[in-house]
């Protein structure tokens, strides 16, 4: 499949825009869905308790990286790992108040960012950037060849030949 131009452009200008943000903010960005901030949002989409079997499945990295994470969570007191009462072979990580707090703090700057850059493109742009967002997100979602960058269906059908 030959990429149109308007592809083309699109993507150098995605790459340009990505350098605006700058490494720090993207790495800033990306620390809430990956290491330290993934484990805790894990643990309170759990009730506040799982095990790092779990944790690395959903993580997709190795468990000596998940390993360190546990580690580091628990010398700073944002986890605690016990025995699992019903499996004493299992271990079971539970966040604490520490942890749940950092979590909050978390998002509450997050939103803070966003609630500004919302603020500033005004209603209408807000509503269709995340139109517009949204549609790449599900179009991401169902490529199954991402590798080689084979067609696949466009989900909203709106792209169709």
């Amino acid at each position: 499949m030959v990429a149109l131009e308007h592809e083309d452009d699109a993507v150098q200008t995605l790459l340009e825009m990505s350098e605006r943000l700058g490494f720090h903010f993207i790495a800033k960005m990306n620390r809430y869905s990956t290491g330290e901030s993934f484990a805790l949002h894990h643990l309170i989409h759990r009730d506040g308790l799982s095990y790092p079997s779990e944790l690395l499945e959903e993580a997709g990295t190795s468990s000596a990286r998940i390993a360190a994470i546990l580690k580091s969570l628990e010398k700073k007191g944002h986890i605690v790992r016990g025995v699992d009462p019903e499996d004493r072979r299992k271990t079971v990580v539970t966040i604490t108040e520490e942890g749940l707090q950092r979590t909050n703090n978390e998002f509450v700057e997050m939103s803070r960012k966003f609630r500004e850059v919302f603020r500033r493109l005004g209603k209408e742009d807000t509503g269709e950037f995340l139109r517009i967002f949204r549609r790449f997100l599900d179009i991401v979602e169902s490529m199954e060849d991402t590798v080689s960058g084979a067609p696949t269906e466009d989900p909203t059908g709106e792209n169709t030949p």
